[in-house]
């Protein structure tokens, strides 16, 4: 299979000569940013866990952006698309690869919301799987990119919001289970005349795992795209 060229936009480095091998400093930056996240990942702080000077490693790499396009690509690696003559099992079989590939490292998700279009090899591997799905599905060629944007979306921005750590992120004090139920707790306090839906689900609101919900919204997508299929037929 053909492989893509690099795009005319990103900046080469002259040939480096050096014993760093690839996969040994993907594989140390992706242990420093499970242990320290995306904020405290740096070059010097990769450079000393390889134990090599963070000249030495600036000869290897162009700048932290492209040590997290190296990350990214090797967690979008793990993602294997599937085609079979069901285009919706297919869709929701590659969105969900995606969705737990972006879970397996901490701040991974943070990385690819950031990242626009894709470039990388695999980023534009899973692009080309995901457009080819959507077309199958019987869209325009104008809605394709649309479709995938808002398929991107919802994998990211679930993957992003499960993601994070809920002993930082979820107010209150206690274990998670205590954060939870006070929340719960106060959204069943609210005034019902102002918040009538909120008061009424309590502590549904945060009811079920990441995959149960992430399954459920990835539900309402793939089937939106059929009906739009069906009404322009």
């Amino acid at each position: 299979m053909d492989e893509a060229p690099p795009p005319p936009w990103r900046r080469t480095s002259t040939p480096r000569r050096t014993s760093i091998d690839t996969d040994v400093v993907v594989a140390a930056g992706l242990e420093l940013l499970d242990a320290e996240g995306v904020d405290s990942l740096s070059m010097r702080r990769l450079a000393a866990k390889l134990g090599v000077s963070a000249g030495l490693l600036y000869r290897y790499l162009n700048d932290k952006d492209e040590l997290l396009d190296l990350l990214l690509e090797e967690v979008l690696g793990e993602v294997a698309p599937t085609r079979s003559e069901d285009w919706q099992a297919d869709l929701r079989g590659l969105a969900t690869q995606i969705h737990g590939a972006l879970l397996s490292h901490r701040d991974v998700a943070r990385i690819a919301v950031t990242r626009i279009v894709p470039t990388g090899p695999n980023a534009l591997r899973v692009a080309e799987a995901l457009l080819e799905c959507l077309r199958r599905a019987g869209l325009d060629d104008d809605q394709l990119s649309p479709a995938a944007d808002a398929v991107s979306a919802l994998v990211q921005g679930s993957a992003l919001e499960h993601g994070l750590d809920p002993e930082r992120h979820l107010p209150g004090e206690g274990s998670v289970d205590e954060r939870l139920r006070a929340i719960g707790q106060y959204f069943t306090s609210l005034p019902a005349t102002t918040f009538p839906v909120i008061r009424s689900l309590g502590p549904r609101m945060s009811a079920g795992t990441a995959e149960e919900r992430f399954a459920f919204a990835l539900d309402i997508v793939v089937r939106g795209i059929a009906a739009t299929v069906r009404a322009r037929a």
